[in-house]
């Protein structure tokens, strides 16, 4: 009896520790870092295109288009944070959709693109992008759709792609700022053989770091930037915009 007693008392122990984990993660992944002011502002509607937050956060431009973005954000943080990117893709007559993830972590919505893709049949040109996890998951389902003819570029923004996509046909623009705490130049040097070594570009940004691919404030871990987050943000807008269509 004692020895089936400890062994239930061992069974309910676990079985707490297990439910306090889950309910700290939780908490954990629900607590992002909230998006700056700057970000919230570029949330308006206007003459140049129309923003929806309904279930993704979409900036449709106001005249025709044939081409877009999905943004997977990264890990734990506000996907409001990374609207000036699409405010400025849109005024170029660019679909821009940033995706929220389950828990805040991409990792829970690699497919998340799929529903996007088919609200917009008429884009046959779409760019995948994303910041930290939210770049590596976005790689991913590059990976799962290599196939697909409508997925035209790649942009990773303080990102690596951990599975090999060197023979996808695609553009692919890489980010990584010099003064980046979170990733490390190691990383982002040993992955570069898993994208297309003649359609990819590699930039490294002098003075730059994590947390200005975002509008998010610093986060935890990084270094401190050198260079202005507009100059920073500046060189990754122009360098997507490059690989869409009608620059």
């Amino acid at each position: 009896m004692k020895k089936y007693l400890t062994k239930k008392n061992i069974l309910i122990s676990l079985t707490i520790l297990f439910l306090l984990f889950v309910i700290g993660f939780v908490v954990w992944a629900e607590t992002p870092y909230q998006a700056k002011s700057e970000a919230i502002e570029a949330l308006q509607s206007n003459e140049k295109y129309l923003v929806n937050l309904t279930d993704y956060i979409t900036f449709k431009p106001a005249k025709e288009y044939n081409s877009g973005v999905i943004f997977y954000p990264g890990g734990r943080v506000d996907p409001k944070a990374y609207a000036p990117l699409c405010e400025y893709l849109a005024e170029q007559q660019h679909l821009c959709v940033i995706v929220p993830m389950p828990l805040n972590l991409a990792i829970f919505g690699i497919d998340k693109a799929d529903a996007i893709r088919k609200a917009y049949p008429d884009i046959h040109y779409w760019v995948m992008a994303g910041h930290s996890m939210g770049g590596g998951m976005a790689a991913r389902y590059v990976q799962e759709h290599m196939e697909d003819n409508d997925i035209k570029g790649l942009a990773l923004l303080g990102a690596y792609s951990d599975l090999d996509i060197s023979k996808a046909v695609i553009l692919v623009t890489s980010f990584r700022g010099t003064n980046d705490g979170l990733l490390s130049k190691e990383s982002w040097e040993n992955t570069k053989k898993n994208l297309p070594s003649k359609y990819s570009t590699f930039t490294e940004i002098q003075g730059g770091n994590h947390s200005q691919f975002g509008y998010y404030g610093h986060q935890d871990g990084d270094g401190e930037a050198t260079i202005a987050h507009e100059e920073q943000f500046r060189i990754v807008e122009e360098a997507i915009h490059d690989m869409l269509p009608g620059h």
